[in-house]
């Protein structure tokens, strides 16, 4: 069976299923051996509907990516304003963070240096938080005066950073916290005055993204 006999709904289905088994325990780790038994096919099916793994993973990502920007997307509709968008979107990649393996996330990274057009498949996957900020400059929530581009890709990289270190961290300062602090920082050094006093205010509805200082 080859993709071209699939009817779109069972390959949907297909690639959904996975990508549930590769979110939990990695690319690198499921080999079309475990997947054939998992997914009760045999391993020749996969091949014909597939050619390699390499395909297959870049099939699965796609639908990753398709995943996340659609569900940004509908969180972007339901929100006041950008500020309370930004803040929902991270809360919204941090429960995701959670919920994976980390070691896709690494192997995913792997898989995109490969590329030969990683940087534009980079930048690709985070336009829409981009065109969100752009929007934000519109409203007067972010500032107009900063290379928003840089401090948002400088975010990424510390935060892409951070799920190597996973293991590392002091017994008193969690993962999750550090990736608080960060998207913190983020958001305080792009907002105007006007979007910190929103920022503010959005920041009541979410006290666990901040901590009270141990300075008295």
């Amino acid at each position: 069976m080859t993709k071209e006999e699939m009817t779109r709904e069972d390959y949907n289905a297909l690639v959904n299923s996975i990508l549930s088994i590769m979110m939990k325990k990695g690319i690198s780790s499921t080999t079309m051996d475990q997947l054939a038994t998992k997914l009760r096919i045999s391993k020749r099916t996969l091949y014909e509907i597939f050619i390699s793994k390499e395909l297959l993973v870049g099939e699965i990502l796609k639908v990753y990516i398709d995943l996340v920007w659609g569900n940004q997307i509908k969180i972007a509709e339901k929100s006041a304003n950008i500020i309370e968008t930004l803040i929902k979107i991270f809360i919204y990649s941090r429960n995701l963070l959670s919920e994976i393996n980390l070691d896709f996330y690494r192997d995913m990274e792997a898989h995109f240096l490969m590329q030969k057009d990683y940087e534009e498949t980079a930048i690709s996957y985070n336009i829409h938080m981009l065109e969100l900020i752009k929007e934000g400059i519109k409203k007067g929530l972010i500032r107009n005066d900063i290379d928003y581009f840089i401090m948002y890709r400088l975010m990424l990289v510390q935060m892409n950073f951070l799920k190597r270190m996973d293991e590392t961290f002091p017994p008193d300062i969690s993962m999750y916290d550090v990736y608080n602090t960060i998207f913190l920082g983020f958001m305080r050094g792009i907002v105007s005055p006007q979007g910190m006093s929103v920022l503010d205010n959005c920041l009541r509805d979410y006290p666990d993204l901040t901590k009270k200082s141990i300075i008295e």
